[in-house]
């Protein structure tokens, strides 16, 4: 998928917000958010509603992978006979507020572009999706239980830049790693979505992308030197 494809997946006139446990947005609602192109027919099937006056039960009625609320969002679980189990996150659990808006998406999308272009085709829409969701699940980043594991995971961090030969402290290894640990999230939540389970998948994905950031570093420091 071309850079310029990406750019144009997140609506320019979108702005969300989170603030106080509750969701508002600048555009008229319902306002819908359908699949890249490259999904083909989806047979009206939209990524993602948001509509902030309706109700969690009306999931199914807007035809829609994910529905937000004011209060909630709403998502697939699992199948159960003929009918689809939902999941609920509610943004009272957000702990910091949260804007996104295009230009934020677009600095998103030029960091990430030079390790997009090496991705399969399938890989790269799946991660471009999660960007777009990602906003409305915002609070995972800020969740405690997030927060408390990575000081655990900042511990193997630790050992690894001692391997490696990155002289880096603790602290700075652990704010690091609150930016490492977005992949584990994204894909995590991505294979929620598709109802798929890997062991210890969220540690392994931290473990490899710090892997490769502390690489990147050490290669920096021996430039400098």
């Amino acid at each position: 998928m071309a850079k310029s494809e990406l750019l144009n997946l997140y609506p320019q006139e979108l702005e969300l917000r989170i603030s106080n446990g509750r969701l508002y947005t600048n555009v008229v609602e319902p306002y819908y958010i359908d699949f890249p192109a490259k999904f083909g027919n989806m047979e009206g099937k939209h990524l993602a509603v948001i509509d902030t006056v309706a109700s969690p039960t009306e999931y199914k009625q807007y035809n829609t992978l994910v529905l937000a609320t004011r209060d909630v969002v709403v998502y697939p679980d699992k199948q159960q006979g003929d009918s689809m189990t939902t999941k609920m996150y509610f943004f009272s659990d957000l702990k910091k507020s949260l804007y996104i808006d295009h230009t934020i998406y677009t600095r998103v999308i030029n960091s990430l572009s030079p390790l997009l272009v090496k991705l399969p085709s399938y890989i790269e829409i799946a991660v471009v999706i999660g960007l777009l969701l990602l906003p409305l699940f915002g609070g995972l980043f800020w969740t405690s239980s997030t927060l408390f594991g990575l000081l655990f995971l900042t511990v193997l961090v630790w050992i690894m830049s001692k391997v490696i030969g990155v002289k880096l402290g603790y602290k700075a290894l652990y704010r690091l790693g609150m930016h490492g640990v977005t992949w584990s999230i994204l894909f995590s939540f991505l294979l929620d979505l598709t109802h798929q389970s890997i062991p210890y998948i969220f540690n392994l994905i931290f473990a490899l992308w710090m892997g490769i950031v502390l690489f990147k570093l050490k290669s920096e420091f021996n430039k400098q030197t």
